[in-house]
């Protein structure tokens, strides 16, 4: 009689979701210590060749052919984790001559830098990896000022909390060689706009999480917008001047570096496109306790108003037509 009933109880609708959503976070909550465990086992062994006298970084690779520097930022305690995702990005399939990590000269100094990066220092080329410092420019620290110090050359920005797929890199240049001219990107939102051709709310655009069909998305398209998490690559000269007003750039957008530099690109009639075989968000792992903090909460919340005043700001910038490289 009781099993009876039990059986009849999990075909009510209200229980039946309930079971199963019990068992969706009983999945995440196996997904989520597995990825734990994925991230300590390479932070032991990242860990394990710092302390070694050869890290395991392969220097006869090179690739020449195109001047890339990948430039990221960190900050406070995320600071002594960025080290990994270094490590992930100097043993990539495709080695760039450069990796620029920016911190603001009134947080570090080569004197009180975390212990990894001064061992990672001292074992990588200096024209492979470099720390430098800068004003504290917040999340703009990833590009401005590698612009500023490498203006011929096209800049890969990396978030500092992941530990990125061995090809991960090789992707952004592959499509870079297809579209020279053309921001890449892994992740990307779509633009939305209204029927004055007025652009919508951030909110309201929606994310790109695979390509689609659409041959509009496989090509360089002005409407594509980079999120930064996946990595963007910016060709060498695809931003108007303007990009480097640091006063205007604290005054509209101060929490949102990725709108300023989609819209100073955008200004200079730049489009953007996607990698063919983007890393689906779940091949990310991100750093124990990264999510802490950062732009993100904030974001929600303040990326509709940034947008407003940055658009306000520079009436020039058209998001009209569909043109392709």
């Amino acid at each position: 009689m009781f099993l009876s009933v039990k059986k009849w109880l999990k075909h009510l609708p209200l229980v039946k979701r309930w079971l199963q959503q019990r068992q969706l976070n009983h999945q995440n909550k196996l997904l989520s210590h597995q990825l734990a465990l994925a991230v300590d086992c390479i932070n032991t062994l990242n860990e394990s060749a710092l302390n070694d006298s050869v890290l395991p970084i392969d220097l006869s690779r090179s690739n020449t052919d195109l001047a890339i520097v990948v430039s990221l930022t960190s900050y406070g305690e995320r600071a002594a984790q960025v080290h990994h995702t270094i490590l992930s990005l100097l043993n990539q399939s495709y080695l760039t001559p450069t990796i620029v990590l920016w911190l603001a000269d009134d947080e570090f100094s080569l004197a009180n830098l975390p212990q990894p990066l001064t061992q990672l220092l001292a074992k990588v080329d200096g024209e492979r990896f470099q720390v430098r410092f800068c004003d504290d420019i917040r999340s703009f620290k990833k590009l401005i000022p590698t612009l500023e110090l490498f203006p011929c050359a096209s800049i890969v920005t990396m978030d500092d909390d992941v530990i990125y797929p061995y090809n991960h890199l090789e992707k952004l240049v592959a499509k870079h060689r297809e579209h020279p001219n053309v921001v890449v990107c892994h992740h990307a939102r779509l633009m939305k706009f209204d029927v004055h051709h007025q652009v919508l709310p951030y909110h309201q655009w929606s994310f790109v999480t695979a390509l689609p069909d659409s041959a509009d998305l496989r090509l360089p398209n002005r409407h594509i917008f980079p999120v930064g998490i996946g990595g963007v690559l910016y060709p060498a000269g695809c931003f108007s001047d303007e990009v480097l007003n640091s006063a205007a750039f604290m005054q509209l957008c101060p929490a949102a570096d990725d709108l300023w530099f989609k819209l100073m690109a955008q200004l200079n009639d730049v489009q953007a496109v996607m990698v063919d075989a983007p890393t689906p968000y779940s091949d990310y792992l991100l750093l124990p306790g990264s999510q802490d903090s950062g732009l993100w909460a904030e974001n929600k919340t303040r990326n509709d108003q940034q947008l407003l005043a940055i658009v306000n700001a520079y009436p020039n910038i058209s998001f009209g037509g569909k043109s392709n490289d």
